[in-house]
């Protein structure tokens, strides 16, 4: 069960201003969800892939300066 107040209303505002179709409630809060997921999945795919491509940078620094700097990313 989910409160329709707060941050929750703000977001099905927004959401229901994209789906204007889809009623209020559990379906447009599903709808939500799901887009939501799928951005999250989107943005962590574009991180990783500014990672890799700052892999390639290794050339520009010792082997032993980028073996430190990576001890140091989060696992």
């Amino acid at each position: 069960m989910v409160t329709d107040t707060g941050q929750i209303a703000q977001a099905l505002d927004v959401a229901h201003a994209l789906w204007p179709d889809v009623p209020r409630g559990a379906a447009l809060l599903a709808r939500l969800a799901t887009a939501g997921a799928q951005a999250l999945g989107q943005d962590a795919q574009a991180r990783q892939a500014a990672v890799d491509a700052l892999v390639d940078f290794g050339d520009a620094y010792s082997p032993e300066y980028v073996s430190r700097m990576r001890e140091e990313w989060p696992q």
